[in-house]
């Protein structure tokens, strides 16, 4: 959980900024302790800061969250349409030698005009 995290840091920075034995030990306590042993330690305004501070993180990390599912589909789709206009050019190529073959084996095609150039075939 986030919150965790965040209790942790925060009440370690204070702890170290602060001058004192006291806080120091308590720093040193609050790092072996669970979560829940955590926040009960807190002051009410500790508390509500961080739940709106979990709660923001959580906003975030749902966005952000959205945008990686958003781009992952979009990737896929991406690789359906390289996939597929891989398969065009090869049915491409495949139809050009056909033609080419043709031309110059079928004496039909060789004894015409190219229609656009007008040149013998």
């Amino acid at each position: 959980m986030h919150l965790k995290n965040v209790a942790i840091i925060l009440s370690c920075n204070t702890a170290t900024s602060m001058v004192g034995s006291t806080l120091g030990r308590r720093a040193e306590l609050l790092h072996s302790l669970p979560l829940h042993e955590i926040i009960s330690l807190l002051s009410p305004q500790e508390t509500a800061f961080f739940t709106i501070l979990d709660q923001q993180l959580d906003k975030v990390e749902s966005f952000y969250r959205a945008r990686e599912e958003e781009m992952l589909k979009r990737g896929h789709i991406l690789r359906l349409q390289l996939n597929d206009l891989e398969e065009h050019r090869n049915l491409l190529q495949v139809s050009n030698v056909f033609t080419f073959v043709m031309n110059i084996t079928h004496p039909f095609f060789r004894s015409h005009r190219h229609r656009s150039t007008g040149q013998q075939i």
